[in-house]
């Protein structure tokens, strides 16, 4: 268990780290599936590739090869997680790397457990005494999950979506989509702009 964690928390730092250098913003989007997406962060300084799933443009739930990270504001103390349409698991109280991460981990059993489902709810009480709560629906998952586990390549696009791009980008110059960019603007925002 504690060689877990310890996976864990250098996974965590790996994408704090990446994220010092490259933005989670600049990262390049290696694949989409469903309410997934798999970012590729290359460190400026080892050229090493990280892979991160992000869910529906929320980077406070990160999906690695052996863990889903979600970040909970006010800390973690209670957790309970329910899968697809199981009974939800006992209540537990949160872990030391939850607790200093403010994040719920799922990982070991539980991820295997997760990788099965459809769907995860969970529920938080933070450390200061709040609820907080969500539903994920994990389309997409599986295929986001397999391409973070081959090294996150570049997925393929298919000629329909190519020219479906230029022609949603014909709208807005190079100029443009470069200066939306810089400011933080999300590629899928961008696209829809330029339409």
């Amino acid at each position: 268990m504690q060689t877990q964690l310890l996976k864990i928390a250098l996974t965590t730092a790996l994408f704090a780290g990446a994220a010092h250098a490259v933005t989670l913003n600049d990262a390049k989007v290696a694949f989409r599936a469903g309410n997934w997406k798999v970012l590729r962060i290359i460190d400026p300084m080892t050229d090493k590739i990280n892979c991160a799933g992000i869910y529906k443009d929320d980077n406070s739930i990160q999906l690695s090869a052996d863990n889903l990270i979600i970040g909970v504001q006010g800390g973690v103390g209670l957790v309970t997680l329910r899968y697809g349409d199981e009974p939800a698991k006992d209540f537990r109280l949160a872990q030391d790397m939850e607790r200093r991460l403010r994040a719920v981990i799922i990982s070991g059993t539980d991820f295997q457990e997760l990788a099965g489902s459809k769907r995860l709810r969970y529920s938080v009480l933070t450390a200061l005494d709040n609820s907080v709560s969500g539903d994920l629906n994990l389309e997409g998952f599986e295929a986001a999950l397999s391409n973070i586990r081959s090294g996150c390549p570049i997925q393929e696009v298919d000629s329909a979506q190519q020219k479906s791009d230029s022609v949603g980008a014909s709208a807005c110059n190079e100029d443009l989509v470069a200066r939306m960019r810089t400011q933080g603007i999300k590629e899928d925002q961008i696209q829809a702009i330029c339409r």
